[in-house]
């Protein structure tokens, strides 16, 4: 399992690492829709940084899209923010991004380069 999921107060941490497949980043979010304390989280926040993505493609990103957009039907409120550096992934998070607006998602989301930024983002207007 490459990676670790954390779960806050109002939100989650999810920290890939190593090689990274698509299924296994399904994995990871389908654990935060099995779990009762989902509906009272604000925000999730997946860390790329120090993840190998290559093998991840926009393709998949439409398809995380069609799972969230379904999952923003009852969770009406979250914000997601994508942590990670390149070409690569960047195209990937934006692929996620278009598909999430084009179907008019409830949901908030942006990529950053760090966690810092990330969990500002998250935080700032998630107690407001």
């Amino acid at each position: 399992m490459p990676y670790t999921l954390t779960w806050n107060d109002d939100g989650t941490y999810v920290k890939f690492f190593g090689k990274v497949s698509f299924s296994e980043v399904r994995e990871a979010d389908d654990l935060h829709y099995g779990d009762k304390k989902f509906d009272d989280i604000k925000y999730q926040i997946f860390d790329f940084t120090d993840a190998d993505v290559s093998r991840i493609t926009r393709q998949d990103a439409q398809i995380q899209a069609a799972h969230d957009k379904a999952a923003s039907h009852y969770k009406k409120n979250l914000k997601v923010a994508n942590i990670g550096k390149g070409e690569h992934i960047e195209a990937v998070f934006k692929e996620y991004a278009n598909f999430m607006m084009h179907w008019q998602s409830t949901w908030e989301f942006r990529s950053f380069s760090n966690y810092k930024e990330a969990i500002q983002w998250c935080t700032n207007e998630a107690t407001t």
